[in-house]
């Protein structure tokens, strides 16, 4: 098992950004997905033990989400060519209370180019993203406004939330603009 020193930023098959602003950001994006959670999600998905994965909220609803998702197409654009405009990137929200982890899985069901996470916010000892390919295992701390992006067909998943509050990430993937189910 690796664990990724928190200066690593471009490994291959793992690219680390940390969102510049990024306390502006999540001091915007936290309370907006509070507010839209307490008024009622679009739609959630994902059933395990109890919780949903997957949490769904309008783009146009969230408008404090556009400096990840700019930063999320402008990656992509950068590993795969073209210009950030080429991509377009399809999100969702995952509030991981204590005791909550997510199983093994990929994205790698829709044609994505690239897939990701966005942490906003992240207790101590709240889960580790692990990342697996090829034999290696990567274990990333999250850490509030840190960007980690991986293949889709990356298989990883998150271990067990063991603070006594919630972490929130945003889930991504980033796809041709002119795919379709992004």
């Amino acid at each position: 098992m690796m664990l990724l020193p928190d200066d690593l930023r471009d490994c291959p098959p793992v690219r680390i950004l940390d969102l510049p602003d990024a306390a502006a950001v999540n001091r915007a994006l936290l309370p907006a997905y509070r507010d839209q959670v307490a008024a009622g999600v679009e739609r959630r998905s994902h059933l395990f033990e109890g919780r949903y994965e997957n949490i769904y909220i309008g783009r146009e609803r969230l408008p404090a989400i556009e400096p990840v998702l700019r930063a999320a197409c402008a990656m992509t654009a950068r590993l795969h060519g073209g210009v950030p405009g080429d991509y377009r990137a399809g999100f969702w929200f995952n509030d991981m209370p204590p005791g909550s982890r997510t199983l093994p899985h990929t994205h790698d069901d829709d044609d994505e180019l690239l897939s990701g996470v966005y942490y906003v916010e992240v207790p101590p000892d709240s889960g580790c993203l692990v990342l697996e390919e090829a034999e290696q295992r990567m274990v990333i701390r999250p850490l509030a406004g840190r960007m980690v992006f991986f293949a889709p067909e990356t298989l990883h998943w998150v271990t067990p939330n063991l603070s006594g509050d919630s972490r929130l990430s945003i889930g991504i993937n980033v796809g041709r603009f002119s795919q379709v189910g992004l």
